[in-house]
């Protein structure tokens, strides 16, 4: 940066008054109120008509000489601006060093504030997403779900079969719906995770549009799972869920997706879900969306039916 001569006064203006408080607090300059009569000690002829004068000590003591040194290198009195600003430099240098090692905490501690108020925003801004897209969010037409198909409590549950916090919550999630009777629970099924979680969605979708009250069956044993789902696995959930004959039916119609049917529906609904999550911050699996009170869960919540709970009884008001 050039410095101009309106600068360098600018500078020293500041330096010079950065040097009269410290002189003052310091006891290296006494300030004199107008018209009155200044100490015996000093090099100034006392004027009644003057403005407050600054009177010098008639003794510099060798702290104020090094101070005075400074200021000098601040206000240019120093003809090496190159030494000057290196000075300053290593001063800083020597400072941040200092400090680290009389305490090192503090720099961890400024990175996690810094770290968590990143998060902080970022959570901010992804909440406001999914408000925004609420009606997005909240689309039901053709999707599985469980429960009250007429409840008047909806929720949204974004999920992955092989998702194994998805797996953690599901028998609080059940026994949210079981206790109580007016909520309906859409599934918007986003297969993330495996090729074999993409698998399951078709499949489940499409024994939803064929046998709607073998779903929840189907589902049930997909997320009670201990480890994530195969294809084996998912076919002997589907065998148990509705039987052998209808089994082999809902997988040949599970993945024709380029014709007209339940396939191609499934399919789109699956693609619409993806994009909707991406739109609306939902970056992970599970998330529950409460209709109605604009409430949602990311994760395994560990208080997830007390939340719920809550969100019902704002959503029936």
């Amino acid at each position: 940066m050039k410095t101009t001569i309106a600068s360098k006064g600018i500078v020293a203006l500041l330096a010079l008054t950065t040097a009269v408080n410290i002189g003052i607090a310091a006891g290296t300059y006494r300030i004199v109120s107008a018209g009155s009569q200044p100490p015996a000690f000093g090099f100034l002829e006392y004027d009644p008509n003057a403005k407050s004068i600054l009177v010098a000590p008639p003794a510099v003591d060798a702290k104020s000489k090094a101070a005075d040194a400074e200021i000098d290198a601040l206000v240019g009195n120093v003809s090496d601006n190159s030494a000057r600003a290196q000075l300053a430099e290593d001063d800083v240098r020597r400072i941040v060093r200092d400090e680290i090692t009389a305490d090192p905490k503090f720099v961890v501690d400024a990175l996690n504030a810094f770290m968590q108020k990143q998060q902080d925003d970022e959570a901010a801004t992804a909440d406001k997403k999914v408000v925004d897209m609420a009606a997005a969010v909240t689309e039901d037409r053709g999707y599985p779900f469980v429960g009250n198909k007429d409840g008047k409590v909806e929720l949204f549950y974004y999920f992955d079969v092989n998702c194994g916090f998805c797996k953690k919550i599901d028998g609080e999630l059940r026994r949210f719906v079981e206790g109580n009777p007016d909520v309906k629970l859409v599934h918007r099924e986003m297969p993330i995770l495996t090729p074999a979680s993409t698998t399951a969605a078709h499949i489940g979708g499409t024994l939803f549009a064929l046998y709607p009250e073998a779903y929840p069956k189907f589902h049930d044993i997909l997320l009670g799972h201990p480890q994530a789902s195969t294809p084996d696995d998912i076919e002997a959930a589907l065998v148990e869920a509705v039987g052998k004959d209808k089994a082999t039916e809902v997988i040949s119609k599970s993945f024709n997706v380029t014709e007209d049917g339940p396939a191609k529906d499934v399919d789109d609904r699956i693609k619409a879900t993806l994009a909707t999550a991406t739109d609306a911050g939902i970056n992970g699996t599970p998330f529950i969306y409460v209709k109605g009170a604009n409430a949602f869960v990311r994760g395994a919540a560990p208080d997830l039916f007390d939340r719920l709970n809550a969100a019902a009884a704002i959503a029936r008001k």
